[in-house]
């Protein structure tokens, strides 16, 4: 049957059990909905017009600007049997489903209400069963109930790919959510952290942990000992102010500045530990700042990311739906070819000018005869009374002249 996109509505359970498509994968599909005039299956749909299958073909319709679809109508018995339907018949067309852990767990829940599967009981269908129909594997149950149950921020690290799922099942999920916190901010946003080194951070957390309070417990003993000590004075000084015996005022007063000293070495305790409390204050502030930066600079390169897969998308949308992916060095090639035509140009240019060539040559000519004829007179010039020694260097410069201008001459000719 036909019915008006107008008058359906998708399921308003959908976006509980799965997620829209989104980038390349959305633009492709959308392109094939459009080539084909519409969807090719026909949608499923309830008595009340209600989307079962196909609510992401009626989104694509609606965007496109299609009037009307094919479609089967269903009867249900109940709603139970409509989200049955909405998540088996999805996950059968889709195949591959990106989902997040909540998604998996409400797909997971509402197939083992409808087959009454409850803990230590099998339903109509196995467990192994429901999760195939489900689109998971028992250990994506596994998994998602241990992200879901892990702070925002070890997700963050888990989809920015620093922290392995494996790693946050077997050890994040276990602890509170203060210390999942703390580990995280423990973390270099470059690393890869496998169970081991994240076993190795709690670990580590621990140790922290129980040294704070043992420092604690012993400026708390400290303190306790010096008001205990103070006390033992104030009672030893109050007997020797009452006592008359001259002796027992020398044993007093020397249980006194003992029980004095006492104070002392106690009061000396407590600055130490809180010496020691003050530089661990100091460390765990340095580790925050550490975090606040890491987390910035992690803010910083996902922002740099989503730009990289937005251009990414722009590429594949040109590539893809249009083929048309022009040559690696095309703009190298182009620079190129305009050099080497400007060269020929100019070059064209110069040997346009009108006697240009034929003067140099005319000028190399009438150099070479003249030095010709100065070497014909050489003989003449020695019978006059020249030396052999200056004949040689007059003709040894001639010479080089004579080739000079050859030289020139067949640098001309090969322009």
């Amino acid at each position: 049957m036909v019915v008006s996109v107008e008058r359906l509505k998708p399921h308003p359970g959908n976006t509980e059990f799965f997620s829209d498509m989104t980038g390349w994968k959305w633009d492709k599909f959308l392109a094939s909905i459009a080539e084909s005039n519409g969807p090719i299956e026909p949608l499923i749909i309830t008595e009340d017009y209600i989307v079962v299958s196909g609510n992401q073909r009626l989104r694509a319709c609606k965007q496109l600007g299609i009037q009307s679809v094919q479609c089967e109508m269903r009867k249900y018995k109940s709603e139970e049997e409509i989200i049955k339907d909405l998540i088996e018949i999805n996950v059968e067309q889709r195949g591959t489903i990106e989902s997040t852990p909540e998604q998996m767990l409400a797909r997971i829940n509402a197939l083992k209400k409808y087959y009454n599967i409850k803990k230590g009981c099998v339903g109509e269908v196995s467990k192994g069963e429901v999760y195939k129909l489900a689109g998971v594997s028992k250990d994506d149950e596994s998994y998602a109930k241990a992200i879901v149950s892990a702070v925002p921020e070890a997700r963050e690290l888990l989809e920015e790919g620093v922290i392995s799922k494996k790693a946050v099942w077997a050890i994040l999920s276990k602890l509170p959510a203060e210390d999942q916190r703390r580990i995280c901010q423990m973390m270099d946003a470059e690393g890869k952290y496998t169970v081991d080194m994240v076993a190795h951070l709690r670990d580590e957390l621990k140790k922290r942990d129980e040294e704070t309070e043992r420092a604690k417990a012993e400026a708390e003993q400290a303190v306790s000992d010096s008001v205990e000590a103070q006390r033992e004075a104030m009672r030893l000084q109050k007997e020797i102010d009452e006592s008359k015996d001259s002796k027992r005022y020398v044993l007093m007063k020397e249980q006194r500045d003992q029980a004095q000293q006492e104070a002392r070495t106690a009061y000396e305790r407590q600055k130490q530990s809180e010496t020691r409390l003050t530089k661990q204050l100091t460390e765990a502030q340095k580790l925050e700042q550490s975090a606040r930066n890491q987390l910035k600079m992690r803010t910083d390169e996902l922002e740099k990311a989503r730009a990289e897969i937005a251009e990414k998308d722009k590429i594949i949308e040109e590539t893809v739906l249009y083929e048309e992916v022009p040559p690696a060095d095309y703009e190298e090639t182009k620079q190129k070819l305009a050099e080497y035509e400007a060269q020929k140009k100019k070059r064209e240019e110069e040997l346009k000018k009108p006697g240009y060539i034929k003067l140099i040559m005319e000028f190399a000519t009438n150099a070479e005869l003249e030095a010709q004829q100065v070497l014909t007179e050489v003989p003449k010039l020695f019978r006059d009374g020249i030396t052999e020694e200056t004949r040689l260097e007059i003709v040894k410069k001639l010479d080089n002249t004579v080739k000079y201008i050859q030289g020139i001459q067949t640098q001309l000719v090969a322009s």
